[in-house]
């Protein structure tokens, strides 16, 4: 049995599966012997399956090719195939650390939950012999109200756990983190342990469904949904400082949506979308909202062409700065 799986979903992944892969080989041969690699080819419609065949003579990296159903389905097929004791999760369009791998399986037991730093792929960051650790409480406590990334990446969980968990398949945007805080609710850990010594190098890639604006909608429906299981899991600690938290939280993720407007078709559907505009209704409503989140779902209910105007110009300023 191996020690650690890594499961990477791939879907019309060719620019960047190889670099990913040849990451994870970089890792040392002892280290290397005790993993498998799971890639799962979610119906990629581009070269993904012919440069993944490439990577064939390697035992350890089993390729499995299925009709496209999305990151989440992509990523429950690879726990139900995954043998080994831990897993982690790599995204196709990211990579790590030459010492990722044997730097952290040592670390692996029940009572703490590992994670490494997540840095931008341009960093040049040096390896630091850093360590910061919280409590499951503080931690699931940040991440509920939006202080700490709720990716799903990054993190090497137990395998037992992770039989009784799959990722939300309905949820589409920012699912990572209800999965995670459906693992931390389930896992022994008392603590969690983040590493500055080994690194996972993330990508902020533009064509992804996140940054999509055809996806804007969608993904703003999805936070909603996300933040609502997010506030139900509050307990006696939600008071007024936790309510303006997550009302920033809330603000960051659909402002960060709607400002991807870049064309009228996608305006029409926001002014249209009933469903849209009953969540910015609500978001107006809420206590502990801020005078300017206020005014601004405001201006996008009553006049969303003004700040579909606004950002055109702001993105066009941008432009001009860049290439001056």
């Amino acid at each position: 049995m191996p020690k650690l799986s890594i499961i990477i979903p791939a879907y019309n992944a060719e620019q960047y599966i190889k670099p990913c892969l040849d990451s994870i080989l970089q890792n040392s041969k002892e280290s290397l012997s005790k993993t498998e690699i799971i890639v799962i080819n979610d119906g990629s419609t581009d070269n993904t399956l012919k440069i993944l065949e490439g990577y064939s003579h390697y035992k350890n990296i089993k390729i499995h090719t299925t009709k496209n159903q999305g990151v989440s389905a992509a990523r429950n097929l690879g726990i139900s195939l995954a043998k080994g004791e831990w897993i982690t999760f790599i995204d196709a369009d990211d990579t790590i650390s030459d010492n990722f791998i044997a730097k952290n399986i040592p670390r692996l037991n029940e009572s703490i939950l590992i994670k490494c730093e997540v840095v931008d792929q341009l960093s040049n960051k040096a390896q630091a012999e850093k360590v910061i650790s919280k409590t499951m409480r503080e931690f699931l406590h940040g991440l509920i109200l939006g202080q700490i990334n709720g990716f799903s990446f990054s993190y090497f969980y137990d395998s037992k756990i992770l039989k009784s968990i799959r990722f939300r398949e309905d949820i589409h945007f920012m699912e990572d983190s209800v999965f995670l805080i459906d693992y931390l609710k389930k896992c022994k850990a008392k603590e969690v342990i983040e590493y500055k010594d080994t690194f996972y190098f993330y990508r902020n890639n533009m064509e992804s469904a996140s940054n999509n604006s055809a996806n804007m909608l969608r993904n703003i429906k999805d936070a909603s949904k996300v933040f609502e299981i997010r506030k139900n899991l509050l307990d006696g600690t939600w008071n007024s400082d936790n309510k303006k938290a997550l009302c920033k939280a809330r603000f960051r993720i659909y402002e960060n949506q709607i400002a991807k407007i870049d064309n009228r078709k996608e305006y029409l559907k926001v002014k249209q979308d009933k469903e849209f505009r009953q969540i910015i209704k609500n978001e107006i409503r809420t206590p502990g909202i801020s005078l300017l989140s206020k005014l601004y779902f405001l201006a996008i209910l009553y006049s969303p062409y003004v700040v579909f105007l606004m950002y055109r110009i702001i993105r066009k300023q941008l432009k001009e700065l860049k290439h001056a």
